[in-house]
């Protein structure tokens, strides 16, 4: 066996805690290569400055909402993405996560393992290779748990796939607040 289980409840799996207070990685587009490039820097002048506060008050609503135990030390409004749509109203993307995610929007253990996996893969272009590397996990672990992630979302990763990745990063950014609790 190579790394951690296939998908048991104990333990981390031996991979490596999210950096704390980073930022977190984005996805890269499909099939690979860098990163979108940096965002070009706001106008000079007054409507800098008032794109400037616009952008720096989103992500001020975004972290203020965001689940404290998965609160950053700094969010910005490069951190956000997509995610600064929701920025009037961060409570509207509980819903809509959990519509993308299906059952891996529950707020356990086990679906946060998922996540985390399907970040990283997806954070690699979808390279096994990659994800196995950053997780120190073995590749066919990180096969069984997208296979296990699709199951629990009771859709291939395929199908809509932009929406998991920012289901994906509204979950990072936003912790327990866009997740369905569970009871029991």
């Amino acid at each position: 066996g190579g790394g951690g289980g296939a998908g048991g409840r104990g333990g981390g799996g031996g991979r490596r805690p999210p950096p704390a207070g980073g930022a977190p990685r984005r996805p890269r587009p499909r099939g690979g290569g860098a990163p979108a490039p940096p965002r070009p820097p706001p106008p000079p002048g007054p409507t800098g400055f008032r794109r400037s506060h616009q952008q720096a008050t989103a992500a001020q609503q975004i972290a203020v909402a965001a689940d404290p135990a998965h609160r950053r030390r700094a969010t910005t409004s490069a951190d956000l993405g997509p995610l600064a749509l929701l920025a009037a109203d961060p409570g509207s993307a509980a819903p809509w996560v959990q519509s993308a995610l299906g059952g891996l929007a529950d707020d356990d253990e086990a679906a946060a393992r998922l996540r985390e996996t399907l970040w990283v893969y997806l954070s690699h272009g979808g390279s096994l290779a990659a994800a196995a590397t950053e997780l120190h996990l073995h590749k066919n672990t990180i096969v069984y748990r997208i296979r296990k992630a699709e199951q629990m979302r009771g859709r291939p990763l395929s199908d809509a796939r932009i929406d998991v990745e920012v289901a994906l990063l509204a979950t990072r950014l936003l912790g327990s607040t866009v997740l369905r609790p569970i009871t029991g």
